[in-house]
């Protein structure tokens, strides 16, 4: 252990001689003087804000500031810190605010312990090596806006990031341990003996000299220093965890609107107009996105974006199409229309997403990616309508349900769909997740219905909701619930019945 501390002291103490930066003289001199002018502001440093770029495949950090003192300027400082290299691999520093640069050296210097030297100083995993950068930033841009040291805040004032060389991270949680080096006694942080470790210098407010010294404090970032005076001086802790998981995904909207032309009456030629509206919902950009309609004009499919386009992460693409009512559809009652974009994530893998109408509250997931994907329905020949005003399960069995429902205008030309869900947590309070069964339509129902399930399960919960499709000026539907719980005898418990 030993052996291994002073092979990298030898590195350090190489390297510090060969490379000498321009900041550490000023402290050096600073230091000199620095009983002239009383205590040193404190100022801390911290990383913070981990992000994943999934477009470029970095994991970057802020370097965040604060201090104890108002008006405090960054002057310059020594960037030094560990962390796994298993885990993580150096690449720059950048984002930089105001007049900041990184500074001599450029690029950082990076030394790689031994396999053991993780373990034996943080606490790494065993056989990873610890990896040392030593590096700087400096203010050489006088003329830029002053980046203040916020007393009781934090500040950026710069970002450094790094390559996932993990061959198999934790893609949901992903805590990297960087131990920052603050000075030689290891009770503040420090590692390397004879190693000043982290040095921060500040704009000299008084204009006597260039910089002026302070009392550095670091947070660490995913470790836990210890309080031990001898290696391993800490442990990883999991504080600061994102994750970085990039997934391709796309999510399609499908909303009708029913025009029934200059005589406001339901006749064939008719048309239902679509809306769809594709979103990259992923991190990563899908490319080649095309939409297939089976039951739209051919030809009457238009999009903002020419096909077949490309969607980076949150971006999307409006198409407009029309489908034109035939008797057929008439005599139905009903047309049911689901939209399907397809692309291509980086590794030219498949994407695909069936439509769903955001104003079908089901929420049919058949794909099973979590989304809904409700076909939409429009209604054909309904007029408006008041809201329900009754459901009822009877005689809820272990197998079965009879449910009758009741409008409160009894028209026979109403439309109706009915739902069955079950309780997905199964506790009994009502209040999902909800796991869709199945359901029925009624083009022409009228009321009072009924409708018996078979194939519920004993002693689980379910919820029946029925929706009556209106024509009124808002496009309302009636939409309501009731939740029970199966029995082997008959059905005696009502818990809720709401109308919305």
């Amino acid at each position: 252990m030993m052996q291994l501390v002073q092979n990298l002291v030898n590195c350090r103490l190489k390297e510090m001689r060969a490379k000498r930066r321009y900041i550490w003289a000023s402290a050096f001199f600073l230091l000199l003087g620095c009983g002239l002018f009383g205590q040193d502001p404190v100022i801390w440093v911290r990383f913070a804000n981990p992000q994943f770029d999934c477009a470029a495949g970095t994991y970057c950090v802020d370097v965040e500031f604060q201090s104890d003192t108002p008006g405090q300027e960054l002057f310059g400082m020594n960037v030094r810190f560990f962390y796994d290299d298993e885990v993580l691999e150096f690449l720059d520093f950048r984002d930089f605010q105001g007049g900041y640069t990184a500074f001599n050296p450029n690029p950082p210097v990076i030394m790689t312990g031994v396999p053991t030297s993780g373990q034996a100083l943080f606490n790494f995993p065993a056989g990873h090596a610890s990896e040392f950068v030593n590096g700087a930033i400096q203010l050489t841009d006088g003329n830029a806006p002053p980046v203040v040291i916020p007393v009781g805040g934090w500040v950026q004032i710069f970002q450094m990031c790094f390559e996932v060389s993990d061959p198999a991270p934790n893609f949901a949680n992903f805590c990297p341990s960087l131990v920052w080096d603050l000075e030689p006694d290891p009770a503040n942080g420090g590692v390397l003996p004879g190693d000043d470790g982290v040095v921060i210098t500040l704009v000299d407010q008084q204009g006597v000299f260039e910089s002026t010294p302070a009392d550095e404090t670091v947070v660490q970032f995913n470790w836990q220093y210890s309080g031990s005076q001898v290696a391993p001086y800490g442990m990883p802790v999991e504080s600061d965890c994102i994750s970085i998981g990039c997934t391709a995904e796309l999510q399609v909207f499908k909303v009708d609107n029913l025009n029934l032309g200059g005589d406001l009456t339901l006749n064939a030629g008719d048309q239902i107009e679509y809306e769809i509206t594709v979103t990259n919902t992923g991190q990563i950009t899908v490319t080649e996105i095309e939409i297939s309609d089976s039951n739209i004009d051919q030809g009457s499919l238009a999009c903002s974006s020419n096909e077949p386009f490309t969607l980076e992460p949150g971006e999307s693409v409006t198409c407009t199409a029309v489908h034109t009512i035939t008797t057929d559809d008439i005599n139905a009652g009903m047309v049911s229309n689901s939209a399907t974009a397809s692309g291509l994530d980086p590794d030219e893998d498949p994407v695909t997403d069936i439509s769903d109408d955001p104003d079908n509250p089901i929420n049919v997931d058949t794909e099973g990616d979590g989304e809904p994907d409700d076909p939409t329905v429009t209604i054909l020949g309904v007029d408006g309508c008041a809201p329900l005003n009754a459901v009822t399960v009877l005689d809820v069995t272990d197998d079965a349900g009879t449910v009758i429902w009741v409008s409160s205008n009894n028209d026979p030309d109403h439309a109706y769909q009915l739902i069955l869900r079950q309780e997905a947590d199964n506790d009994g309070l009502g209040d999902g997740p909800w796991a869709f069964i199945t359901d029925v339509y009624y083009p022409n129902g009228g009321g009072p219905l009924s409708y018996t399930f078979t194939g519920l399960v004993p002693g689980a919960w379910y919820q029946v909701c029925v929706r009556e499709f209106c024509d009124d000026d808002q496009g309302v539907t009636s939409f309501l619930c009731t939740t029970f719980q199966t029995y082997a005898t008959p059905f005696t418990k009502f818990v809720s019945s709401v109308n919305r």
